[in-house]
């Protein structure tokens, strides 16, 4: 049971979301120390888009993720738009792209286009070290 401070802090359930994700991102990970040796097989975090009203021409928000932690390989990364606050008398026009993966971060790219307006949009993203998943001996103690 968590008795310290910042544990009965996130119990009382009074924390932005952006807080948690900070925590989150940190903590989030999974550890094969049986060996001897620290095994890290994922990261994850959430990406936010800054308002874009169109004139007929496209917008893109470019974010450079940074990952807490480096990878030992280039990992395998999963994104999904997570929230979106838009304009409701117009079509929705949104999608989270991924580029650029390499073992210390990658690009997340949202990009909205035509009469689309996008006040806030969110992505969340998940970071997988395939390598180490599929290696079946670091999967059995």
């Amino acid at each position: 049971m968590c008795t310290d401070k910042p544990c009965a802090f996130l119990r009382t359930g009074k924390y932005s979301t952006q807080l948690l994700t900070r925590i989150t991102v940190h903590v989030h990970f999974i550890s094969n120390t049986s060996r001897g040796r620290g095994l890290f097989f994922g990261q994850l975090g959430q990406v936010a888009s800054a308002y874009c009203q169109h004139n007929g021409t496209p917008c893109y928000w470019v974010h450079e993720v940074k990952f807490p932690i480096r990878f030992d390989f280039t990992p395998t990364i999963f994104a999904s738009l997570a929230g979106i606050d838009a304009r409701s008398d117009r079509n929705l026009r949104l999608q989270a792209l991924v580029s650029k993966v390499t073992q210390a971060g990658f690009t997340l790219t949202f990009s909205s286009w035509a009469d689309t307006h996008v006040y806030h949009a969110m992505a969340t993203w998940i970071a997988c070290d395939e390598q180490q998943i599929t290696d079946k001996e670091s999967l059995v103690g």
